[in-house]
C-alpha cells in the first residue's frame, strides 16, 4: 500500500471512530479536529512536500486512532451500525439465483426464508434410542404407566 493510500485508510479509520463517539460535544469536536487536522497537513505537504514529516503525522494519527479506539464502544471498531447483528449471514440459491435471507426478509420479497436444514441419522422407521428414552422417562414422570392406564376403562 502506498503512503497516500494509507493516509486515506488512518483518515478514514479516524473519521469513522470520531463518528462514533457516545458524547455528542466530543463527537462534533472530534470530527472537526480530524477533518481540520489532515486538511492542514495536506495544504502543507502540498506547499512545501519537502517540510512536511511523514512518519511524524503517522505516529500522530495512530496514536489518535489508538485514544479513539480506547473512547469508542468495541463492536464500533469493526462494523458500522448496519452490520452489526448476530454475526451470521444466511444466503441460500433459488433458481440459480443467490439470495441473502435477511435482506430478503427485511425488503419483504416473497422469497422463502430457508433455515439450515436439519440432518440426522434418525427416521421414523429407525428411532433415536436416546429420543425413546427420554420420551418414555418423561411418558412416567408425567404419570401414564401404559396404554391402558391412559385409555381409561373405556
Amino acid at each position: 500500500m502506498s503512503e497516500a493510500a494509507a493516509f486515506r485508510s488512518l483518515y478514514r479509520q479516524l473519521l469513522h471512530l470520531s463518528e462514533k463517539l457516545p458524547n455528542r460535544v466530543k463527537r462534533i469536536e472530534a470530527v472537526d479536529l480530524v477533518r481540520d487536522r489532515f486538511r492542514a497537513e495536506v495544504a502543507a505537504a502540498a506547499a512545501n512536500p519537502e517540510s512536511v514529516d511523514v512518519m511524524k503525522l503517522a505516529a500522530d494519527a495512530e496514536s489518535r486512532l489508538g485514544f479513539l479506539k480506547m473512547l469508542t464502544p468495541r463492536a464500533v471498531h469493526r462494523k458500522s451500525s448496519e452490520e452489526l447483528g448476530s454475526g451470521t449471514t444466511k444466503i441460500f440459491y433459488t433458481k440459480g439465483e443467490k439470495i441473502d435471507a435477511d435482506k430478503a426478509a427485511k425488503v419483504g420479497a416473497d422469497v422463502p426464508r430457508h433455515e439450515k436444514a436439519r440432518w440426522t441419522n434418525w427416521t421414523g422407521s429407525n428411532l433415536d434410542p436416546d429420543s425413546v428414552a427420554r420420551h418414555t422417562h418423561l411418558l412416567h414422570r408425567a404419570g401414564f404407566r401404559d396404554n391402558q392406564h391412559a385409555k381409561g376403562i373405556f
